[in-house]
């Protein structure tokens, strides 16, 4: 049992040194993580935990979901189930259907609410005087045309997105039928969308009942969770229209609902996107950047964290492979 901590402990001070005394700025902490994480990489499938991402609700700002995935690709973090709810699903599925996040770019680059919706001023004065609520029917349409009519059980990674029984208030987790139309409920908000008639349901966004789908991560079985949250800075809304005061108080509502959500999360990452409006998806670069940089300065707190909790698969590793030798 004391011959591969010793082996690791041994090459971790030649790499130390190695690194001082070539003149490189390496500190004992950078090297000891990285030779540990590749330890960590290296477990078999079924010996390390399974990772859940939960990608949170927030519209224009949940963009920043894509330059979380970005970082978590780039640093070899496996993300082996995915959960979003309303945007979150939308960023979530695609993903799960084996899109690059090159082409999910683009397409978030390329799309907004119109592309989703029948937003119109027309449509809205409508909403406003004859009570006739808008629709997002053009969203599934687009996810039909994108990711053609994909099942659940097809997806390429285990993905769940959530809606809320607006009836009932009941959470609606899909796991299983068509993608397209659950995603469409996930992120058909009340007041301003008809809810998607579901069977005998009535479905609107799952950021009523879950802003952070991290219970439905472990659902998914998940074994440690990641929550990508892009949260609303009240401050800054102007309340100048109907929309934007609607908007609010959804936000309000889903802030104070979101801090127990973010206590089951065993780690969280939080781009600072507070500034950017839900219905600002034309800011998707600005908010995908944001995400890039708060994924990038948590990547070395999330590797110490899944090192230490799961440290003990990593020594059973080890005592496997020194078992094996003569």
């Amino acid at each position: 049992m004391s011959k591969a901590p010793g082996r690791v402990l041994a090459l971790v001070s030649l790499l130390v040194f190695s690194g001082v005394a070539g003149g490189l700025e390496i500190s004992p902490e950078s090297v000891l993580r990285d030779f540990l994480w590749q330890e960590w990489v290296g477990l078999a499938e079924d010996s390390r935990p399974r990772i859940g991402l939960a990608l949170g609700s927030g519209g224009g700002r949940g963009l920043a979901h894509l330059g979380v995935l970005e970082v978590l690709e780039r640093e070899g973090v496996p993300v082996d189930v995915l959960a979003g709810t309303s945007i979150g699903a939308v960023v979530g599925a695609f993903y799960a259907a084996g899109f690059s996040l090159g082409q999910m770019r683009d397409l978030a680059s390329q799309a907004g609410w119109e592309d989703a919706t029948d937003v119109s001023r027309a449509r809205v004065l409508k909403l406003i005087l004859a009570d006739s609520l808008l629709s997002t029917e053009r969203l599934e349409k687009l996810l039909r045309e994108k990711m053609g009519d994909l099942y659940f059980h097809q997806l390429k990674v285990p993905f769940a997105c959530v809606a809320t029984d607006i009836r009932t208030g009941e959470r609606i987790v899909f796991r299983e039928g068509e993608v397209a139309p659950a995603v469409r409920a996930s992120m058909t908000l009340p007041g301003l969308f008809k809810p998607v008639q579901y069977r005998h349901r009535f479905l609107v966004d799952g950021g009523i009942v879950e802003g952070i789908p991290v219970e439905t991560a472990r659902v998914l079985g998940a074994d440690w969770v990641i929550a990508s949250y892009t949260a609303y800075d009240f401050t800054r809304s102007d309340f100048s229209n109907v929309l934007k005061t609607l908007d609010q108080a959804l936000n309000i509502r889903g802030g104070l609902a979101d801090v127990p959500l973010l206590e089951q999360a065993d780690f969280v990452i939080r781009p600072e996107v507070g500034h950017i409006h839900t219905f600002e998806l034309w800011r998707s670069e600005e908010a995908m950047e944001e995400g890039v940089r708060a994924a990038h300065g948590r990547v070395p707190a999330l590797k110490d964290q899944l090192i230490l909790r799961f440290a003990d698969r990593l020594l059973a590793r080890w005592m496997r492979l020194e078992a094996k030798k003569p």
